[in-house]
C-alpha cells in the first residue's frame, strides 16, 4: 500500500520516498515566496490531483513538492510532507483562519484554550490557562464577564490554571 495509505486519495498525493534528516535542516519555499525549515524527517510527495504549494529548495530533492493542497468536494485537504517549526505553522493555519473567515485569536499565550460554546440564551467565549504562570490573552474588542460580572476589557489576566467565560456575541 501506498503512504499515506487510505488518505493518499483524499490527500492527493503519494509518498515518493522519505528522508530521515537527523540533525539536519532542509529549506523549503512556499507558493507565497516564504522559506521554512523542515526537519526531522522530508516526504517527497508525487502529487497524483493535489497542486503543489511548497517544495523543497535544497538537497537532492531540490524543486520537489513538499506541501500540497488537493481541493475535495466543497473543501481542501493539505499535506505537510515534513516536520516545521511553529513560525510555518502558524503562518499556514493562521492563513487559512483568515481566508476561511474563522474566529480566532490571533497571538493566543502557548497553553491557553480558548473555545466558545453555543446555547439557548447565547454565545460564550471561554478562556482557560492550562499553565503554572498568569498569562494575558488580548481580544478584539472588550467583553462582559459572565463568571465574575461587569466589563472584562480587552486584556483578560489570567491567574495560572485560572478560567474566564464572556459573553461572545
Amino acid at each position: 500500500m501506498e503512504v499515506p495509505g487510505p488518505l493518499a486519495e483524499c490527500a492527493g498525493v503519494v509518498v515518493e520516498e522519505w528522508d530521515a534528516l537527523s540533525s539536519d535542516a532542509v529549506a523549503v519555499q512556499m507558493n507565497n515566496g516564504n522559506t521554512y525549515q523542515a526537519t526531522q524527517w522530508a516526504d517527497i510527495l508525487e502529487p497524483r490531483g493535489a497542486e503543489p504549494i511548497g517544495w523543497y529548495r535544497s538537497e537532492y530533492y531540490a524543486g520537489k513538492a513538499a506541501i500540497t493542497v488537493n481541493k475535495l468536494g466543497s473543501g481542501n485537504a493539505y499535506y505537510i510532507g515534513a516536520n516545521f517549526g511553529p513560525d510555518f505553522l502558524s503562518d499556514l493555519f493562521g492563513g487559512l483562519l483568515r481566508t476561511l473567515d474563522i474566529p480566532h485569536i490571533p497571538g493566543l499565550p502557548e497553553g491557553v484554550q480558548a473555545s466558545v460554546r453555543r446555547g439557548g440564551e447565547g454565545a460564550y467565549l471561554f478562556l482557560t490557562n492550562f499553565t503554572t504562570s498568569a498569562q494575558t490573552v488580548v481580544l478584539d474588542r472588550a467583553r462582559e464577564s459572565v463568571l465574575y460580572g461587569g466589563n472584562a476589557g480587552e486584556r483578560i489576566r489570567l491567574q495560572p490554571f485560572g478560567v474566564e467565560i464572556l459573553l461572545y456575541e
